[in-house]
């Protein structure tokens, strides 16, 4: 493709993300975007260069449905990759999407498959797969850690009673209960990782980054990072109660 075509695809590309639009041709030989339930083009809508669209179906980037074209996994994964502001790469494979915990509004977490959820995958693979109890323990961790993201307000709370007692105290932007719970799970989870393992259970089970690219960034020797995300794993799993700290150690001697 083109840098027009880049462009032009970047300008649109998360109006044509959304699940009901298309591109539909016109009768001057142009597509328009528009809605797929849509029977007939609209005189006001959006109209793209017929040879932009075709640039963009010889990449594989739009499907055919119909007569009408939509953005392929291929497409969306390509604007995903453009979009990217940190690391293009884990853009393109993760699909964020926010989440509400209890009080706690709009926790964005990955939905599409994580290094964790992967090796789950694979448990019949000693040499690749975690097992459910693992899994479930750096799921624990992730969640105290994307809870305790949670940032304070920084206006007025309206619906909270105003209270003039004279004193110096106020709870103005205090985080709630539960998120300062996860915010101390999650220190105590740190200490009982240790320095060095718990940065690197961060990078993989936290910010989702695969295990190549954490051994790249923390500068540890090759197929590394699988055997300390193991260790980690078995560490949390006492932590949360989830077995005995002599389970996980014949868990571990058993690989």
């Amino acid at each position: 493709m083109t840098p027009t075509d880049n462009r032009i695809l970047r300008q649109y590309g998360k109006k044509l993300s959304q699940p009901d639009i298309c591109l539909m041709p016109s009768k001057d030989g142009d597509f328009q975007i528009a809605s797929l339930r849509q029977a007939k083009c609209n005189k006001k809508a959006i109209s793209i260069d017929a040879k932009c669209v075709r640039h963009w179906q010889r990449a594989d980037l739009l499907e055919d449905h119909g007569g009408k074209l939509v953005l392929s996994g291929l497409g969306r994964a390509w604007l995903r990759r453009q979009q990217a502001v940190s690391d293009p790469f884990m853009a393109q494979h993760q699909l964020r999407v926010e989440e509400n915990h209890s009080d706690v509004p709009m926790v964005r977490r990955n939905v599409s498959i994580s290094p964790l959820a992967w090796l789950r995958a694979h448990a019949n693979d000693k040499r690749l797969g975690i097992d459910d109890i693992e899994f479930d323990a750096g799921e624990l961790f992730a969640r105290d850690f994307h809870i305790g993201e949670y940032s304070c307000k920084q206006t007025m709370h309206w619906q909270q009673p105003v209270i003039f007692d004279g004193g110096a105290r106020s709870d103005f932007g205090q985080a709630p209960v539960h998120v300062l719970d996860a915010r101390r799970r999650l220190s105590e989870a740190m200490d009982c990782l240790g320095p060095g393992i718990g940065e690197i259970m961060l990078a993989i089970c936290c910010y989702e980054q695969g295990l190549e690219a954490c051994e790249k960034a923390f500068a540890i020797p090759r197929r590394s990072a699988k055997m300390i995300l193991k260790l980690g794993l078995l560490r949390l799993t006492v932590f949360y109660g989830l077995q005995s700290a002599k389970a996980a150690a014949a868990s571990f001697r058993m690989r």
